[in-house]
């Protein structure tokens, strides 16, 4: 059986979640069936040979197409004439139209647009550039400008393609996680927290990049009031970013390095959220975010800020409040660590919502064969819609 060609555009080596919903399709899509190539704009990635090992390729380009367009076409085009069937566009925001342009000119049959994010920052004039550059263009796309318009929230999907693109046209595609991976493990809770030493500690804790958009600067800001409350608060934060210096100065000039570890990059997420007592999230605004949804499944209690959309709620154990209310905040955190819970496994929770890996594969297939029943998002039953949808298409995983 000749594979179905599929190009991804882009990954990168920041582990952003972008590239990380990208690296679990391609983990769990039948590689008898799709052939995956990616680009990427880093100069190396640090999974890249093990992409290489089955059989990908992974072309490297130099130039964004803001930096040099020329020369950004004429490095994608060589890459467009291995003749793919699919190319899967992820985005953040609009920059510029060039890569579905090309794509069209190269007769690729199917022309995917992904929106992975719900807004952008704009704290300086740069990026209030960009966003005025975003809403020009998504204020002229048009139903030419690629054959599917995908998102990973309602937010997200509303955020990209604004008022261009019909409703009955875009489609919600969850974010999927590997539930066997992420439910609670009570063996494994036990084992991590006598490995990082907080047995008789409340863990509050946090995964995912360090910058600015996450804000994880309002962990670190809240963390001394927490402890007057609750001497015993541990906070562990997992992951790296070009703000982690930033965010371990502080803490040290709390006098707080006893009360917090900084754990970086790791492979094993799962692991953490099992030590953890609470997991905290008060990004600026986002998508649908991996990590919130593999939290939940592990059965931590989570308090997310209003930034995040409401779908991302699955389970009864997550609730939001504004950033801009932090004695709301403090009360809360407060009362989860009082009051105390039965922590149990959320993972038929995850599955019902739509957002097991095997469910965002098995709708991916689906387009990519250009079949029909992916639910569009044009009435107030589409929630209900998708669940009943990701049941069916469970029972055939």
């Amino acid at each position: 059986m000749k594979k179905i060609r599929v190009l991804q555009f882009s990954i990168s080596q920041s582990a952003c979640g972008q590239t990380q919903c990208i690296l679990n399709l391609w983990k769990h899509i039948d590689h008898n069936r799709f052939q995956f190539d990616f680009i990427t704009f880093s100069t190396e990635l640090m999974f890249e040979e093990d992409l290489v090992k089955e059989g990908c390729r992974v072309f490297h380009i130099t130039k964004y197409p803001e930096q040099d367009e020329a020369e950004f076409s004429r490095q994608f085009s060589r890459v467009l004439m291995n003749s793919y069937d699919v190319i899967h566009i992820g985005t953040s925001y609009w920059k510029k139209t060039i890569v579905e342009q090309l794509a069209r000119k190269a007769s690729i049959p199917r022309i995917i647009i992904h929106s992975h994010s719900s807004g952008m920052e704009v704290e300086n004039l740069y990026n209030q550039e960009a966003l005025k550059k975003h809403y020009e263009i998504r204020d002229s796309i048009s139903m030419k400008t690629a054959t599917d318009f995908l998102a990973c929230s309602e937010i997200a999907s509303n955020w990209l393609f604004g008022k261009r693109i019909p409703m009955r046209a875009r489609q919600i595609i969850y974010n999927g996680i590997d539930t066997d991976r992420f439910g609670f493990r009570p063996v494994k809770r036990e084992e991590m927290r006598k490995e990082l030493k907080v047995d008789d500690h409340f863990v509050i804790g946090f995964i995912g990049r360090l910058e600015k958009v996450k804000n994880v600067n309002f962990i670190i800001d809240l963390f001394p009031a927490i402890k007057k409350i609750m001497n015993n608060a541990f906070l562990l934060i997992v992951g790296h970013g070009s703000e982690k210096e930033m965010l371990e100065q502080k803490i040290k000039e709390q006098d707080l390095l006893d009360s917090c570890k900084f754990i970086g990059y790791s492979s094993t997420p799962e692991d953490y959220l099992q030590a953890m007592d609470l997991f905290l999230m008060p990004s600026i605004f986002e998508g649908l975010p991996l990590s919130l949804v593999e939290a939940q499944c592990s059965g931590v209690k989570c308090i997310v800020s209003k930034g995040i959309s409401e779908e991302a709620l699955i389970t009864q154990n997550a609730e939001r409040i504004d950033i801009a209310d932090k004695e709301t905040w403090l009360k809360r955190i407060g009362e989860i660590a009082r009051e105390g819970y039965e922590r149990r496994d959320q993972s038929n929770m995850v599955c019902a919502a739509g957002m097991d890996i095997k469910v965002q594969v098995k709708q991916m297939e689906r387009l990519y064969q250009k079949a029909n029943g992916i639910i569009s998002l044009n009435n107030e039953r589409t929630r209900k819609n998708r669940r009943l949808y990701a049941r069916d298409l469970l029972a055939e995983a």
